[in-house]
């Protein structure tokens, strides 16, 4: 996709997306300050966004002015994917509505990530497509075990998908998850 913080419909970035068959979103005045290459994005029917990516350390997102959702650190040298929801709004300063991520339990263990993100038709549920190797823990009992190459050494992965329930706003439940 192309993303510009300027221009419209008769912009070149538009006519050349339209040319090229490729998506466009043209005018946003901040995206390219905010967003980095190859981070995984949607826009669902509500105009919600939904991001995916993985992280090291510890995660923190603004959910209001004041306040924050965190996943949990770990192990540095791992990666866990995440997946965050920022409901519509005509702030330029975005807020998570809810933030869900590989790491719930102990159990979760080695490297996760993000390839892909979709939202259905009805805005009800968002399929994040990833890789992982070890446990992949979304909690609610959705848990993946790849037993690729052990326990890590050598970072051999298998592929996910992983459904959320985001008809409450709030939460992101896992619904499933298969390998």
């Amino acid at each position: 996709a192309i993303v510009t913080d300027q221009g419209g419909l008769t912009s070149h970035a538009a006519i050349v997306s339209r040319e090229l068959g490729v998506p466009c979103v043209v005018g946003t005045t901040v995206a390219t300050k905010k967003l980095k290459n190859n981070q995984v994005i949607t826009v669902d029917a509500n105009n919600d966004v939904y991001m995916a990516g993985d992280y090291s350390g510890t995660l923190t997102v603004a959910s209001t002015s004041s306040s924050s959702i965190v996943a949990p650190s770990f192990l540095t040298g791992f990666g866990r994917l995440f997946v965050v929801k920022f409901p519509f709004t005509t702030n330029p300063t975005p807020y998570a509505s809810w933030l869900r991520h590989s790491s719930h339990g102990s159990a979760a263990s080695c490297s996760h990530g993000a390839t892909g993100i979709a939202v259905d038709p009805t805005s009800a549920s968002v399929y994040v497509t990833g890789i992982f190797n070890g446990i992949a823990d979304f909690g609610n009992g959705v848990t993946l075990t790849s037993a690729k190459n052990g326990a890590c050494p050598n970072q051999l992965y298998d592929y996910l998908i992983v459904k959320l329930n985001t008809s409450n706003a709030s939460v992101g439940s896992p619904v499933w998850a298969i390998k």
